[in-house]
């Protein structure tokens, strides 16, 4: 006995109907995690409303709760996705650097150069941070094995290495601030590199040819992502 075959229906361009809806859900939950960025950048956590995220990403308030159970829940996604992000980007640059005082200097430049070129990802972040104080972390995670390697070679001399990390993500963070609120110039990102440099304990002259010599190396290519 031979079997019919029943097609599944397909959209216009030919996917079966599962993997529209995969690819819809796929596209709609990205759009969620887009507004909220941008909402959440605009008005903080406390004052982005679900409405305010949903009518940014035009779906319906609904159909947030089919993907997220609350704003914090967004936040925390949000939050991943940029770390991760951040953290392939900085691997990229900082890979070929033997200097872990070199990787530290590209990696705070970074960082801290988006609050000129992507505000809306630094009014995020400094947002999120103020909702939840820990995703500071996420900011100085990147940044920390490199930390951490020069202080085992030596290059760096510090006594607490976890209150060094955290002052680290303290300063990047105050002048991110600063340099959306046009207090700070466009040298911001190398002025607070080389502070840092200090701060791990290097001196002052010799954190300021580390973040020289960085820019001299990366003068021909763009800092940010």
């Amino acid at each position: 006995m031979t079997q019919s075959h029943v097609a599944l229906p397909e959209d216009p361009a030919g996917a079966p109907a599962p993997k529209r809806r995969l690819r819809q859900r796929t596209q709609t939950r990205a759009r969620l995690v887009a507004a909220g960025r941008r909402v959440i950048a605009a008005h903080g956590l406390d004052g982005a409303a679900v409405s305010d995220i949903t009518d940014d990403a035009d779906v319906g308030v609904g159909s947030f709760y089919n993907y997220f159970t609350s704003k914090r829940e967004l936040l925390n996604v949000i939050v991943a996705e940029a770390a991760a992000l951040l953290g392939e980007v900085l691997h990229q640059r900082t890979r070929a650097m033997a200097d872990p005082a070199a990787r530290v200097a590209v990696a705070v430049r970074h960082v801290v150069h988006l609050a000129g070129t992507d505000p809306t990802w630094a009014w995020f972040v400094l947002r999120a941070t103020d909702a939840v104080p820990r995703l500071t972390a996420s900011v100085t995670a990147p940044i920390e094995p490199h930390v951490l390697a020069g202080i085992a070679s030596g290059r760096f001399t510090v006594d607490d290495p976890e209150l060094a990390v955290n002052a680290i993500g303290g300063m990047m963070l105050h002048v991110m601030r600063a340099r959306l609120l046009g207090r700070v110039g466009p040298q911001a990102d190398c002025i607070a590199a080389e502070h840092v440099l200090r701060t791990l304990g290097l001196a002052p002259a010799v954190a300021r040819a580390v973040v020289r010599g960085v820019a001299e190396a990366v003068e021909d290519r763009e800092i940010v992502a």
